[in-house]
């Protein structure tokens, strides 16, 4: 029930989100397979939640992404 102002993945080492660039304007993002799933969740009252937290998502814009 906790809402996160901010995830940021690798928060416990290591790269745990895959990045795939599949087309020129469509990248691919998708975390690792548990246990390397790992995100830290930000808060504006300072506290950080640590956890586990897959992602499979894709960003296609309409120009080519750099």
């Amino acid at each position: 029930t906790t809402r996160c102002d901010g995830v940021h993945w690798g928060a416990f080492g290591g790269d745990s989100v895959l990045v795939t660039r599949t087309a020129a304007n469509t990248w691919h993002v998708q975390t690792q397979a548990y246990p390397n799933d790992q995100a830290a969740c930000k808060k504006t009252s300072g506290n950080t939640l640590l956890g586990h937290m897959p992602v499979d998502l894709w960003i296609v814009s309409s120009r080519a992404l750099q």
